[in-house]
């Protein structure tokens, strides 16, 4: 399919984890004509991804060889791997469809750099959001905000202002994950019109 030019048609849905991204490609995809590749951006689970962090920021400038090459084999669908292509069954394809729950801080490179992907960001209420994740333990989430703050350049674009906060967050589940959901959605909002 990706020799054939069969994604030319990209499709990308960010958002959080448990704020329906799985629910919404499932009806865009309902027919199944679009490969559809299931978070490819969680370093825990992909090989190729090891450099980064769960919800690993990226400048919109940032043109270094390796995050340009893992970004745009991801988005062109020249990347194949196990997990992220496991529901794919289909010999061809019209498009592809990117769903993803740890690449919001990474939509203002692929705006910039990747203009024909469709992006779609999925907005949830962050304390639904935050109880679906409690109740749900086999998940593998994101739970000290604190390491945010080793993302040298995501601190120096947006959150050294709220510094404080993230260094006396909670040990309380819910407000932790109250001031993740702020985080990965207030680059977004910053980063898009």
């Amino acid at each position: 399919n990706y020799y054939l030019g069969n994604y030319k048609d990209v499709f990308w849905l960010a958002g959080d984890g448990r704020s329906g991204t799985t629910w919404v490609s499932n009806l865009i995809n309902w027919e199944n004509a679009y490969r559809e590749m299931f978070e490819p951006f969680h370093p825990e689970l992909v090989a190729g991804l090891e450099a980064f962090q769960l919800h690993q920021y990226i400048r919109p400038n940032d043109t270094s060889n390796s995050t340009t090459e893992i970004l745009s084999s991801i988005f062109s669908g020249k990347f194949y791997h196990e997990r992220p292509d496991a529901f794919n069954r289909q010999f061809f394809y019209k498009g592809l469809l990117i769903k993803d729950i740890f690449a919001n801080l990474i939509i203002g490179w692929v705006n910039q750099n990747l203009p024909h992907v469709k992006s779609v960001l999925v907005i949830r209420n962050p304390f639904a959001v935050a109880l679906s994740k409690q109740k749900r333990t086999r998940g593998i989430w994101m739970d000290e905000p604190r390491l945010f703050l080793s993302q040298k350049a995501l601190v120096a674009d947006y959150i050294e202002p709220f510094r404080a906060i993230i260094e006396d967050s909670s040990y309380d589940f819910i407000e932790r994950q109250l001031l993740i959901w702020s985080i990965i959605h207030y680059v977004p909002f910053q980063q898009l019109t």
